[in-house]
Order: C-alpha cells, then sequence, then structure tokens
C-alpha cells in the first residue's frame, strides 16, 4: 500500500479524507485546472464556531468543521480546522443511498470519499477517492470519480449490497472502513453529521431513518 500524506488537523492519511456526491449509480467528477503552485492557508476557526450546531439542508448536504485540537500561535481563541463538505444524498434504489464527502485543510490538500448505505441492512461503508493529477504543483488531491463506473470497478447496480460493493473494493486495492463515524473522534458534538440521514430523506420507513 503507498504511503500517503497526513492531514495535519485530523492526523489521518490524505487519501482517506472525510464526506457532496453525485453516485446516482455511476456518476464521474471532472478537476480541471490550470498548470500552477499552490499556495497553501491553513484554515482557522474559533471555539465556538467548531461547537456551533451542524446545519444540514434538506437534501441532505451540510458544511462541517473538525479540528484536532491544535491552537494557532499567535491568535487567541483560534484552532486549526478542516473543512468537510457533504453533497445532496443520492437515492440508489432498493433502500440504498449514496454521498460524497470532501475534506479540504488548507487549499492544497483536497480529498474525497464515498459514502453508501442500505438503510434496510442498517450497515455501510466509505470508500477512499483515488489520487489525481491536479495539475498544480505542491497539491495533494483525490477524486471518487476514479474508483466509479466507468472510470473504476466500483458501482451500485441492482442488488449490490455493502458486502459486494466491500469485496470489489478489496479486490481491486481500494481503501474503505466499515465505522460511518470515523471522523466523529475530530468533531465537537453538535457539529457531527449522521451518516443515515439519507435514510430519512428517501425510505423514511426503514430501520436507517430511525437512527
Amino acid at each position: 500500500m503507498r504511503k500517503q500524506a497526513t492531514n495535519r488537523v485530523t492526523g489521518r492519511a490524505v487519501g482517506r479524507p472525510l464526506l457532496a456526491f453525485a453516485v446516482a449509480a455511476c456518476a464521474v467528477l471532472a478537476l480541471s485546472v490550470p498548470s500552477v503552485a499552490c499556495e497553501g492557508l491553513p484554515q482557522t476557526a474559533t471555539k465556538a464556531e467548531l461547537s456551533a450546531a451542524l446545519e444540514v439542508r434538506p437534501d441532505g448536504s451540510f458544511v462541517a468543521l473538525e479540528t484536532s485540537g491544535d491552537r494557532v500561535k499567535g491568535e487567541a481563541g483560534k484552532y486549526y480546522a478542516s473543512r468537510v463538505s457533504g453533497g445532496a444524498v443520492k437515492d440508489l434504489g432498493e433502500g440504498r443511498v449514496g454521498q460524497k464527502l470532501s475534506e479540504n485543510y488548507d487549499g492544497c490538500s483536497y480529498s474525497e470519499e464515498l459514502l453508501f448505505v442500505d438503510c434496510n441492512a442498517l450497515e455501510g461503508l466509505m470508500l477512499d477517492g483515488q489520487s489525481i493529477d491536479s495539475k498544480i504543483g505542491g497539491m495533494s488531491a483525490n477524486s471518487i470519480a476514479e474508483i466509479q463506473y466507468p472510470k473504476g470497478p466500483i458501482r451500485f447496480g441492482k442488488g449490490y449490497t455493502v458486502e459486494r460493493v466491500a469485496a470489489v473494493a478489496s479486490k481491486h486495492k481500494i481503501r474503505f472502513t466499515r465505522n460511518l463515524y470515523d471522523h466523529y473522534e475530530t468533531m465537537a458534538k453538535k457539529m457531527r453529521y449522521n451518516p443515515y440521514q439519507g435514510c430519512r430523506i428517501f425510505y423514511p420507513d426503514s430501520p436507517g431513518a430511525q437512527r
């Protein structure tokens, strides 16, 4: 497994970020940027901002903040933070939903993660995107488009269970976790998003909607 850069805020590999994504059975994202050098500017937030209540839109999208608790030297009351964005939840049929999570720490470190949830089976997984050439010197980026059909092997067709998707990911060495609460340790309680929120939107009578 390749060695990956580490996010200063969360301590996680950049290749495993956090959850906005167009996964309508198979979505493709395109990143088109000029060939320039990236000059990162770490994001910061106050304690009040980090502990504020998360606002979730009707389509399930949100923007959350997370931090490891490292203070910004010379700036009282400020902490290094990372912005975690969740896109609109997509209905994949058969009681399944999907969502793209993206994380941006300093403008030069961008990563995506694909959240796949089975609302009836009460299980899911988060798949890491794969590295892409951003055309920007010094920038680290990955995309979930690289792991989804037609570019990659991941599909969400009829009958595709969490177990089946996990097996495909393992076969093709795509990193994933079944811990849907992977980001909670670096988020304030009120800021934590619900990985099952898509079940409430599309399958309100499912077990997942009760989570």
